[in-house]
């Protein structure tokens, strides 16, 4: 699981260089290897990759399967919505949980969250929606 956090709240102007600029935005990773198969994947469908939906796909070949995207925001701040988003069991491993969020302290938060309360084996960040 990696949780990433980018230090400070804005992007160092352009003019700045060496030290300074990589200082300002570095970011702190502490990534772990990846122990599982990732051959046939199910990837994360919004309102589709639930529980059952993951369990019908591992029943069906998958090795590996996505939750549905998740956004930061509210997974911090509705614990229903937790709670429910990230229902899973022992038969759902390896399972990869995917965040969304235009914050980075939000989405380092949740990603914290998830890493402490799931019993997830990765976290994706999807920063394109």
């Amino acid at each position: 699981v990696a949780a990433c956090a980018r230090q400070g709240s804005n992007p160092a102007p352009m003019e700045e260089s060496g030290d300074a600029l990589a200082k300002k935005r570095r970011l702190a990773i502490s990534p772990r290897p990846v122990c599982f198969s990732c051959r046939l994947v199910a990837a994360p469908m919004v309102g589709a990759s639930d529980l059952a939906f993951r369990l019908l796909c591992r029943r069906h070949g998958a090795d590996t399967c996505y939750t549905e995207m998740l956004f930061s925001e509210r997974l911090l701040s509705d614990e229903a919505y937790r709670r429910r988003k990230l229902q899973t069991c022992v038969d759902d491993r390896p399972l990869i949980v995917q965040l969304q969020g235009n914050d980075p302290a939000t989405v380092a938060a949740a990603a914290a969250l998830v890493e402490r309360t799931c019993p997830c084996d990765a976290i994706d960040l999807n920063l394109g929606c």
